[in-house]
């Protein structure tokens, strides 16, 4: 289904809202893949293929980066989901610089998301030194699925981010006291390293109230808004029926 040159022209760019407790229009880049009769498949069923292959990986996230940066900017800023092998490359961060540079996009409208399907035996240096120099030149960063892994202990001390998104599989424990204490906890920590949080998959308004109880800066899922295709998406940061 990926094979052929026929994997490009079916994969298509969605956008979802993240709300966040500021005046920043934000919405993370999703692919799906579309299939001839209409049926929409999301990435999380068919990543793990291009994933198994490092060379299709890092043609599937510039192929993801050519189509956002093909498009007239929006007053929005787009968060990237980047895989490690891709940001692992010592030359991603002045190409992809000199992309966006080539563009109409400005830095402070991009945020790299790293951290999905990341190799917990894999050498980070390369990947820290990507995202210290993507930083500099004015990105920002975000370590996606926080929770995850093993390994986001280190990420999370180490990686130079402006966002930690929690991945949404905690809201499980949503209605614990351990669940408030864990997230209260962990937003001390951010605050104090000038970091925001961000949790991911809230679907119900129960989820929701307690995440604003909890005073938590950002939240993303379908309750806030569900994926909408990203040629959609008008200069205002509202979605184009």
């Amino acid at each position: 289904m990926l094979n052929g040159q026929s994997r490009h022209s079916r994969i298509k760019l969605f956008c979802q809202r993240i709300l966040t407790n500021d005046q920043v229009d934000r919405f993370e880049i999703l692919a799906r893949l579309c299939l001839d009769d209409g049926q929409i498949i999301p990435a999380s069923t068919w990543i793990s293929q291009i994933v198994a292959c490092p060379q299709l990986s890092v043609q599937f996230d510039w192929f993801i980066i050519s189509q956002i940066l093909a498009k007239r900017p929006v007053n929005v800023q787009v968060w990237l989901n980047c895989l490690p092998v891709t940001l692992s490359d010592s030359a991603f961060a002045e190409r992809f610089n000199q992309r966006v540079k080539a563009s109409l996009w400005h830095t402070e409208q991009i945020c790299i998301e790293v951290g999905e399907h990341a190799d917990p035996s894999s050498d980070r240096t390369q990947l820290r030194q990507t995202l210290q120099r993507l930083a500099q030149m004015g990105y920002q960063i975000a370590l996606d699925d926080y929770g995850k892994r093993a390994s986001d202990v280190e990420a999370i001390l180490s990686y130079p981010l402006d966002w930690v998104k929690l991945t949404g599989e905690t809201l499980r424990y949503g209605e614990s006291v351990a669940f408030s204490n864990f997230v209260e906890t962990l937003q001390i920590y951010l605050r104090r390293q000038q970091l925001g949080l961000i949790v991911e998959w809230v679907e119900t308004p129960e989820q929701k109230a307690l995440l604003d109880n909890l005073r938590v800066h950002g939240l993303q899922g379908n309750l806030i808004q569900p994926p909408h295709p990203w040629s959609l998406l008008g200069q205002t940061g509202q979605v184009d029926q």
